[in-house]
C-alpha cells in the first residue's frame, strides 16, 4: 500500500523502579531522542505523527515527551494493550504484529505519514527487528522491519 505510514518504535526511557515511572535521567534521555526525531522529520511532518503507547505509565510518559517535542497534542497519544502483550505475558508475537499492522491500516486511511509506537524491550525488539531477542536501548527510536513488507 503506497500511502502506508512509516512505522517507528521506541522503548520507554529509564525507569525509577520504586515508582515504575520515568526517572529524571530517563526523561532527559527521551527528550534528547525526541528532539533528534523531530529534527529528522522536520516541521511539516513532526506534528502529523500518530503516537501509540502501551498502557503502562513509563511508556505513556515516554509517549507524552515525544508528543511535546514533535508538536503533537498530548491528548492524542493513544494507549493500546498490544504494546505490552509480551511484557505482561498476555499475548503472542503474532498478535502484536497483527495489531501493529491493523493500526498502520487505520492510520493509512487517515493519511498519517508516520506512526510511533512506544513499548517495552521485547515488543520494541520484535517490531523493530522481527525478533524479540535483540537488545533495544531505553528511549531510542528504531525503524520497523514492517516498513519493508
Amino acid at each position: 500500500m503506497s500511502n502506508r505510514p512509516h512505522l517507528f518504535v521506541a522503548r520507554h526511557g529509564n525507569v525509577d523502579h520504586s515508582t515504575q515511572s520515568l526517572s529524571p535521567e530517563g526523561r532527559d534521555g527521551v527528550t534528547f531522542s525526541a528532539a533528534k526525531f523531530a529534527a529528522f522529520l522536520g516541521d511539516e511532518l513532526s506534528p502529523r505523527t500518530a503516537i501509540y503507547t502501551s498502557e503502562l505509565d513509563r511508556a505513556i510518559q515516554t509517549g507524552e515527551v515525544f508528543a511535546e517535542e514533535l508538536g503533537v497534542d498530548p491528548g492524542k497519544v493513544t494507549q493500546v494493550g498490544i504494546l505490552s502483550y509480551l511484557t505482561e505475558e498476555v499475548g503472542t508475537p503474532e498478535e502484536l504484529v497483527a495489531g501493529a499492522q491493523e493500526i498502520l491500516g487505520q492510520e493509512a486511511s487517515a493519511r498519517t505519514p508516520q506512526v510511533l509506537m512506544v513499548g517495552h524491550m521485547t515488543e520494541v525488539s520484535l517490531l523493530a527487528f522481527g525478533t524479540g531477542a535483540e537488545h533495544v536501548k531505553p528511549g531510542k527510536i528504531y525503524p520497523s522491519y514492517l516498513n519493508n513488507q
